[in-house]
C-alpha cells in the first residue's frame, strides 16, 4: 500500500512540477514561440549566430510589423530604425548567420503566412549562395519551432539550454527592468568586430589557381535555375501584394579574387545574370545590384573577411535603396552585367597582395 502510494505521489508531484514549468516557459515564450511580446515586460533576444535559428521563426509570426529585413550574417549590422524614418514603417530583423537562399526564403515563406500585414521584405541575396544546391542548408534548424505540431513542443518547454540561457535572460530583464533589445541591436556584430585591408587579408586563404575553369554544363544551368526558382523568385510570385527590395550583396574584391582561383568567376557571373533576368520579370521586385560599386569593393578597409563589410556599407546600402540608386531594370541590367564582366575578368588580383607582401618585406628588414 505504501509502495503504490509513493508511486502516484511521485508521479502526480512530477506532472504538477511539469505542468509549472511548461506554464512557465508558455508565459515567458523567451523565442516567441507562442505569443509576441507582453506589453510592459521587457523581452532580452539573447546573442546572435546559432540563436537566431530560435528567435527568428516567432518574430516573423507573432511581431507586429510591416517591414522585414532579412538575410545572411553580412545583413546582421541594418538598423531597423533607419528603415522605419525612411519608409515610415515598423520594422524587425531577422537574419541568420550561414544562412542559404533557402534557409532565409522558408523563413519569409512562414512569416507571410502568419502575418497578412506585412507590405515590404528588405533580403540580401549573397552571389556566393547562388552555385549551391536548391536545398542547401547551414546546419539542422530547430523544426518543433516552426511547425504546429504541439507534442514535439517538449524539446522546447523543457530544455536546459532555453532554461538556462533565454529564459533567465528575460527574468533578470524583469527583475532589474532593463529596456528591451531592440531591432538594431539584435544579431549586430559590428561593435566587436575589427574593418581593415590587413584583418580582412589575414582572413583570406587564398587558394591554388585552378588548372581549368569550372564549365558551364546543363546540369549547373539547371542547378542555378531550380535555386533561384525554388528560393527566391517563387515567394515573389505568390505574394503579389508585398514589395520586395532585393539587393545582391557586395562582397569583397578577395571573394572575386577566389572566384577567379577556382576558376568559378564566369560561373557567378553568369548566374548573377539568371538571377536578375528572373526577378525582373515580376513588378512586385525592386531589384538592386551593387557589384558595380567597385569603390566599396576594391577598399579592403570596408571589411573584415571575404564578404563581411562594416556597419557604415549597411547604412549606405539602405540610403543607396530608399533614393533608388543602383536599381536594375529591364533596360540597364545587361548594361551593370557587361560592366561588372569586364571589371572582374580583367582585373589584376596579384595587385591586392603586392602591397601587403611589400609592407611585410619592409617590416622584417626594420625588425632585423
Amino acid at each position: 500500500m505504501k509502495g503504490k502510494r509513493w508511486f502516484f505521489g511521485t508521479i502526480s508531484i512530477t506532472l504538477v512540477i511539469l505542468v509549472v514549468m511548461a506554464a512557465i516557459m508558455i508565459d515567458i515564450d523567451p523565442y516567441f514561440h507562442y505569443h509576441g511580446p507582453v506589453e510592459g515586460r521587457p523581452y532580452a533576444m539573447y546573442g546572435s549566430g546559432s540563436y537566431e535559428k530560435y528567435y527568428n521563426d516567432g518574430i516573423g509570426k507573432h511581431f507586429k510589423y510591416d517591414a522585414m529585413i532579412t538575410g545572411s550574417s553580412v545583413t546582421e549590422n541594418f538598423k531597423a530604425t533607419q528603415v522605419e524614418i525612411l519608409w515610415q514603417c515598423t520594422a524587425v530583423k531577422t537574419c541568420f548567420a550561414g544562412g542559404t537562399l533557402k534557409e532565409v526564403d522558408e523563413h519569409i515563406k512562414r512569416s507571410l503566412a502568419a502575418n497578412d500585414g506585412v507590405k515590404m521584405i528588405i533580403r540580401g541575396i549573397d552571389e556566393n549562395k547562388l552555385l549551391e544546391d536548391k536545398d542547401a542548408m547551414p546546419w539542422e534548424p530547430p523544426t518543433y519551432l516552426y511547425d504546429n505540431n504541439p507534442f514535439n513542443d517538449v524539446n522546447y518547454l523543457f530544455n536546459k539550454d532555453t532554461w538556462l540561457t533565454p529564459l533567465r535572460r528575460n527574468f533578470q530583464m524583469m527583475k532589474y527592468d532593463y529596456i528591451s533589445t531592440n531591432f538594431d541591436q539584435y544579431s549586430n556584430w559590428s561593435m566587436s568586430a575589427t574593418f581593415s585591408k590587413e584583418r580582412t587579408l589575414n582572413n583570406y586563404a587564398r587558394p591554388e589557381k585552378a588548372a581549368q575553369k569550372t564549365e558551364l554544363t546543363p546540369e549547373l544551368l539547371t542547378q542555378i535555375q531550380g535555386n533561384i526558382e525554388q528560393n527566391v523568385a517563387a515567394t515573389v510570385r505568390d505574394n503579389p501584394d508585398v514589395t520586395f527590395y532585393y539587393f545582391l550583396t557586395p562582397s569583397s574584391i578577395c571573394q572575386w579574387d577566389e572566384w577567379n582561383q577556382t576558376g568559378v568567376l564566369e560561373c557567378q557571373l553568369v548566374a548573377e545574370r539568371m538571377l536578375i533576368e528572373e526577378l525582373l520579370k515580376y513588378e512586385n521586385v525592386r531589384l538592386f545590384g551593387y557589384s558595380d560599386r567597385f569603390d566599396i569593393i576594391t577598399n579592403l578597409d570596408n571589411y573584415m573577411d571575404v564578404e563581411h563589410f562594416s556597419d557604415e556599407i549597411n547604412d549606405l546600402l539602405i540610403g543607396l535603396m530608399y533614393a533608388g540608386e543602383g536599381r536594375l531594370t529591364k533596360d540597364n541590367y545587361m548594361e551593370y552585367i557587361n560592366k561588372i564582366s569586364l571589371y572582374y575578368m580583367n582585373y589584376d588580383y596579384e595587385s591586392i597582395f603586392t602591397e601587403s607582401r611589400q609592407n611585410k618585406a619592409v617590416e622584417q628588414v626594420e625588425g632585423d
